[in-house]
């Protein structure tokens, strides 16, 4: 039997928003996301992921919509 589909995981937690999740949200492949995104100048800790409401987050969702 095969496992069920996981959902894009988002850190409500912590507040942060994964790379993971703004793929599924914008219907992307995260490799084509994560090209973009080494090319552009954005503050990130050592994981693709932000915090929520953060202006590099929104800064992410408009380069890569």
């Amino acid at each position: 039997m095969s496992e069920p589909k996981k959902k894009a995981a988002t850190k409500a937690d912590d507040g942060l928003i994964t790379l993971k999740a703004i793929c599924a949200e914008l219907k992307i492949e995260p490799r084509a996301a994560r090209i973009k995104l080494r090319n552009a100048d954005l503050a990130r800790n050592a994981r693709w992921e932000w915090k929520k409401g953060s202006a590099e987050l929104t800064k992410v969702r408009k380069l890569l919509s």
